[in-house]
């Protein structure tokens, strides 16, 4: 009877064992799916960030080009504010007809650089590049 006593309470412990790491590895595996759904969600904020970003930079083009249009300014410069962020442009004129325009479009997280060359304002403007930049 002694021996039978002795092998219940073996196998009682080897079955807590497994038990504990059993338990230990789905907790693992628990936290390293809430850690990537975590580090998921941020990346996909700061994508939109960027986008948000980008997108107001091309407003301050936009608003750049538009004062070009209305009265063919050489250097000026001019800022807007919006709920999602804010953005800065500077037109620079290169001589004749030529201009740069430079954006930057910034939101909480992320800041995006926008550069214009226009090589004609009349009697079109005539837009020869537009691209993102690191920096001006």
């Amino acid at each position: 009877m002694k021996n039978k006593t002795k092998i219940n309470k073996k196998e009682g412990f080897v079955a807590l064992i497994s038990i504990l790491i059993v338990g230990a590895v789905g907790l693992l595996i628990a936290s390293s799916l809430l850690l990537l759904g975590i580090g998921f969600s941020r990346t996909i904020l700061l994508s939109q960030q960027a986008n948000s970003a980008m997108s107001l930079a091309d407003s301050c083009i936009e608003e750049a080009l538009l004062e070009i249009r209305e009265s063919e300014v050489g250097n000026s410069s001019g800022s807007n504010s919006f709920s999602s962020g804010s953005c800065l442009y500077n037109i620079e004129s290169t001589g004749g007809e030529g201009r740069i325009i430079t954006a930057k479009g910034e939101t909480e997280f992320a800041k995006r650089k926008v550069k214009v060359i226009i090589s004609d304002i009349n009697p079109k403007i005539l837009v020869w590049s537009w691209q993102e930049v690191g920096d001006y």
